[in-house]
């Protein structure tokens, strides 16, 4: 089950992304200028989207512990490279977020990301494939 483990976390960091940048739009361009650094940390911190945020974060920070203790980090890390697809996807088509133009550049770096964590995982999708029928078929025996 690690690979659902990793999956689920790195959804979690998507969300809390997406989540920080809704919340960073609503509150508006911050500057860290000393005379104005107490107003400015509570103008961030009592934004709803920026705690959910991070409570996102945190969630996902949770679920990696337990991912690197499953996984070589060699064969997992990488793998967090998926994060960026969703991030560009949902900008891209307005999930919790304004959409965002996406350039065609920037599309084929999508490509060869997920080129990348295809050849990183291949060696283990059978093991992948085998977490995720256990997840969906899984039935609690009494």
């Amino acid at each position: 089950m690690p690979f659902v483990l990793l999956f689920v976390s790195i959804f979690l960091a998507v969300v809390g992304q997406l989540l920080l940048k809704k919340g960073m739009w609503t509150v508006g361009i911050v500057y860290f200028h000393f005379s104005h650094l107490w107003s400015t940390f509570l103008k961030v911190f009592s934004n709803w989207y920026v705690i959910f945020g991070f409570v996102f974060f945190v969630l996902s920070a949770l679920l990696w512990l337990a991912v690197l203790s499953r996984l070589d980090i060699s064969k997992a890390y990488p793998m967090v490279a998926a994060g960026y697809i969703l991030v560009l996807l949902a900008s891209r088509w307005g999930i919790i977020v304004t959409r965002e133009p996406v350039s065609p550049i920037r599309w084929i770096g999508a490509l060869v990301i997920c080129f990348g964590v295809y050849l990183i995982s291949r060696t283990d999708f059978a093991q992948l494939i085998k977490d995720l029928s256990t997840l969906i078929f899984w039935r609690k025996h009494g």
